[in-house]
């Protein structure tokens, strides 16, 4: 009887640490599954009745400041703290910008605008201040790459992206090409800054030095459209010249009219 108690005890052991097993990864397993959106809550936030003197740069630049948890991660290379809201049933963009010339200085920029269409003139709608001490706005270095904001009653810790040991693969580039950098861009795509001595242009490289690079496609055609920018930027896959490296991918800038000429193929 007492073998039996034991076996029973050491089977309910056994059984709620396979409980416990589970209980613990499941948390695991949500964490790799995407993040759903929802068109609802687009449509409710765009219907909402909402207060906020948009012609106050201060009173914006509080929502915004509020709003946010203690800490972000900023992650464009440009330093762009990009975000976006809706009011009276208009969408706003802007940003929030540690700027490398004056950010030690207790600056940072602040912009925001009715967020951009083909009607909208970029210039003309765009709300841009220089924040510092003297509009109350504090701007103070943690360490290296890490500011804090401070306005009123509310401080937000602001780490910017290090991509201080992001190296190139060997072969990456060829003989009249160098390496300048790497790039983040706020659409999460990654590239290498390269400068071709030859040509004497800089161009943007894709990375595809590891797993996770998202990969970029674009439609074959575009149709022209008489009120955009006259300059389009598009990623290439194809050997331009480059026997010795087949598999160069070059985000490149073209004029409207030559790219509209252009087939441009999907990278892989």
């Amino acid at each position: 009887m007492q073998r039996k108690t034991k076996k029973n005890l050491a089977a309910a052991l056994a059984l709620a640490g396979i409980a416990s097993a589970v209980a613990f990864a499941a948390p695991a397993r949500a964490e790799t599954q995407p993040r759903l959106y929802l068109n609802q809550t687009y449509a409710e936030d765009a219907m909402r009745e909402t207060t906020l003197k948009v012609e106050d740069p201060m009173a914006v630049f509080k929502f915004v400041l509020g709003s946010l948890p203690d800490r972000v991660k900023v992650y464009p290379t440009e330093n762009y703290f990009y975000f976006s809201f809706f009011h009276r049933n208009i969408r706003f963009a802007g940003n929030i910008r540690l700027d490398v010339t004056d950010r030690d200085e207790g600056k940072v920029h602040f912009a925001y605008y009715e967020d951009l269409s083909e009607w909208t003139y970029y210039d003309e709608s765009i709300t841009h201040r220089v924040l510092d001490a003297a509009a109350g706005v504090s701007v103070e270095k943690v360490s290296a790459l890490v500011y804090r904001i401070s306005y009123g009653d509310k401080s937000v810790v602001f780490e910017l992206n290090d991509l201080s040991n992001v190296k190139p693969p060997p072969g990456a580039f060829g003989p009249d090409e160098v390496y300048l950098g790497p790039i983040f861009d706020e659409s999460a795509i990654r590239f290498f800054l390269v400068f071709n001595r030859k040509a004497k242009v800089f161009h943007y490289r894709a990375r595809r030095d590891r797993p996770g690079c998202r990969p970029v496609r674009h439609r074959r055609t575009q149709r022209p459209h008489p009120d955009r920018q006259a300059y389009r930027l598009c990623l290439l896959s194809r050997p331009q010249a480059r026997p010795q490296n087949p598999d160069r991918r070059v985000r490149g800038q073209l004029p409207r009219q030559q790219l509209l000429r252009r087939a441009v193929r999907p990278v892989a």
